[in-house]
């Protein structure tokens, strides 16, 4: 897929998400762009949306500006293993549990899907579906 190119700015790096740590390279060179490191080693769930990159671990759920690594947000989530961004929306789900949160990290809701059981969440919306990897 081609990366677009923002006006005066260079391509929008590759996102890696490794060991509770994201990394960003240079597409064309693979230069090192940025790491963010979450200060835990963790698995971390990842979603790009325009000029955002969204990464969930265990219960934090991080908004990053994927040219620079600054964080815009970050805020305490429900403990999740899917993540879904679209829509202008971010979706946490696990554990019988879903959050949405919009853009700028304000929980918008929260439903435990009381008596029907716990376990993996699969969600999709506007086209985009995201389900828990449990192949280790």
């Amino acid at each position: 897929m081609t990366m677009p190119y923002r006006s005066g700015d260079a391509a929008l790096p590759v996102i890696a998400a490794f060991n509770g740590k994201l990394f960003a390279f240079e597409p064309a060179t693979g230069r090192h762009r940025w790491v963010y490191d979450f200060q835990r080693a963790a698995i971390v769930r990842m979603a790009l949306d325009e000029d955002r990159v969204y990464a969930l671990v265990r219960d934090e759920l991080a908004c990053l500006d994927v040219y620079s690594g600054g964080v815009i947000w970050r805020v305490r989530s429900i403990t999740g293993d899917t993540l879904l961004v679209a829509g202008g929306l971010a979706f946490v789900g696990g554990a019988g549990e879903i959050a949405c949160f919009s853009r700028d990290g304000n929980r918008v809701w929260n439903d435990e899907l009381k008596g029907h059981g716990i376990g993996d969440v699969t969600l999709g919306y506007k086209g985009v579906v995201a389900s828990a990897d449990r192949s280790a």
